[in-house]
C-alpha cells in the first residue's frame, strides 16, 4: 500500500503545506496557514506515488466517541483516482480499532454554490457521510458550514 502513517511533526507540516498550496480553490491563504499550524496535533496518513505525497488526511479526536477530519487534500491530478477513498478508508479502519463511533467533517454548505465544494460534498456522500446541520456562524455568513457525520462503528 502507498499509504503511510506520518508521525514526525516536520513531515506532517511539510506534506500538508505542499498539498494545500496546490489547492487554492479549496484553501485560501489564511486557511493554508491555519491548517499547517494545526496539523501537528492530529493523526496523519499520506498517500505516496514514487516517494512523493499526492494526498493526505488529518484526523483529530474530539472525544472518545467522535473524531473529525481536520484537513484532507488530494492533488487535483489524483482526483477520482482512488487516492482520497483509500485515505478515508485507512483512517476509518484505525478509528474503528480505537472504538471510535463517529467520524465528522465540516465542509462548505451547498447554499454557497461553489463548484469545488460540490465535488467535496459528493465525495463525502459517496463515502457514507450524511448532512447533520448547517452553521452560519462557525466561519461566516458567506461560508456556511455543513456538518456531516459517518457512523463507523456501532
Amino acid at each position: 500500500m502507498n499509504i503511510k502513517n506520518i508521525e514526525s511533526t516536520e513531515d506532517k507540516i511539510k506534506i500538508c503545506k505542499s498539498i494545500v498550496e496546490e489547492l487554492p480553490e479549496w484553501f485560501d491563504e489564511q486557511g493554508r496557514k491555519d491548517y499547517v499550524a494545526g496539523i501537528v496535533d492530529t493523526a496523519v496518513w499520506a498517500y505516496f506515488i514514487d516517494e512523493n505525497p499526492v494526498g493526505f488526511i488529518s484526523i483529530k479526536s474530539n472525544n472518545e466517541f467522535t473524531s473529525e477530519v481536520y484537513v484532507f487534500g488530494v492533488l487535483k491530478e489524483q482526483h477520482r483516482s482512488g487516492v482520497g477513498s483509500q485515505l478515508i478508508e485507512t483512517a476509518c479502519k484505525k478509528l474503528i480499532s480505537d472504538n471510535v463511533k463517529l467520524l465528522a467533517v465540516k465542509t462548505l454548505d451547498e447554499s454557497a454554490d461553489y463548484e469545488p465544494y460540490n465535488q467535496t460534498r459528493n465525495f463525502y456522500l459517496k463515502h457514507g457521510f450524511v448532512p447533520v446541520d448547517v452553521y452560519k456562524k462557525i466561519w461566516n455568513e458567506e461560508n456556511p458550514c455543513l456538518l456531516m457525520v459517518k457512523i463507523i462503528n456501532s
